[in-house]
């Protein structure tokens, strides 16, 4: 049995996170993590 995972890419291809478990992925939290990770690179 394996696990949900979600595996962030930045634009240049390169893994900036991995979380692992099942997350909702609509929420305004989980939007601003990404929009921060995408902007720290």
């Amino acid at each position: 049995m394996g696990h949900p995972s979600t595996i962030l890419i930045d634009r240049a291809g390169r893994m900036i996170g991995r979380v692992r478990g099942e997350r909702d992925w609509s929420s305004e939290d989980a939007r601003r993590l990404v929009e921060t990770l995408l902007n720290v690179r």
